[in-house]
């Protein structure tokens, strides 16, 4: 690397594509990406370096505070079921309880006052999570209203592509992978990490954010859609089948939590 001087990319348009070796033996290389963040010769971004490392810390902090006590729910929820760490158990099995199956379009939650014990103390704190996080400028008796009367918006279930251990455990190892297999290209494997990074799962989504100079530069959370948007939700559980979504709640809860954060500290 002696001897080479590298050109830093502070324009959007300066990308690998415009690579030449003529332009590098004269400018040296562009977009190499390979400068460390705070140490660029642009004060503005490294001004933009320390807001987003900020931004980090104050999500890990913040994270740091409730993670302890959605771990001691999980931990009584499992011991309230007998559930244990032996061949063919899944985590998802813990939660199966909560999940009210009579809605054959949507993904539901059970009523807090159906569940007893620690499913329904753990039922309790990760629907008042998710819907502070939904509705941030509703009140504490406006939640234990909705939570009272059952309140489909208060219960429904946030919207993630499910991870493998969910997915086997929804269908089974062979259909599982069986489904992989089948329907792996390139561009589906694309398709399938845009959907669990960010949370499109449609291509008219995916194309509205391609096309925007304005939303490329904001923090993106892939449940906000979901959450806001009922026919944007039931059409998206329409084609891609209920049990393509994550079930398993502590996954869920904690990928909610870090969305909205990122979202409040990064944006």
């Amino acid at each position: 690397m002696k001897g080479i001087e590298f050109n830093q990319q502070i324009q959007r348009n300066d990308k690998w594509p415009s690579f030449s070796i003529k332009k590098a033996l004269k400018y040296g290389l562009s977009s190499s990406y390979i400068d460390n963040p705070g140490n660029l010769d642009s004060e503005t971004l490294n001004m933009l370096t320390r807001l987003v490392t900020e931004g980090y810390q104050n999500i890990r902090t913040d994270l740091a505070n409730e993670i302890p006590t959605v771990r001691r729910l999980v931990e009584n929820v499992k011991k309230q079921n007998n559930f244990g760490w032996i061949i063919g158990n899944n985590k998802v099995n813990v939660f199966k309880n909560l999940i009210d199956d009579s809605f054959e379009k949507d993904l539901v939650l059970k009523k807090v006052s159906t569940v007893q014990g620690a499913e329904q103390e753990f039922l309790k704190y990760f629907l008042r999570t998710v819907n502070r996080n939904r509705y941030p400028s509703m009140s504490e008796r406006e939640f234990d209203e909705m939570e009272a009367s059952g309140d489909l918006k208060y219960y429904r279930l946030p919207l993630a592509t499910a991870s493998s251990s969910s997915e086997i455990a929804m269908n089974g190892l062979f259909k599982s992978l069986k489904n992989r297999l089948s329907k792996w290209t390139p561009s589906n494997a694309l398709k399938e990490l845009r959907e669990k990074a960010e949370g499109f799962f449609s291509d008219e989504e995916v194309n509205d954010i391609d096309k925007s100079d304005t939303k490329l530069f904001e923090m993106n959370n892939k449940f906000s859609r979901c959450d806001s948007d009922e026919d944007y939700r039931l059409e998206s559980i329409s084609k891609k089948g209920k049990n393509y979504f994550e079930h398993d709640l502590e996954t869920l809860l904690l990928e909610h939590m870090f969305a909205y954060k990122s979202k409040k500290h990064l944006d």
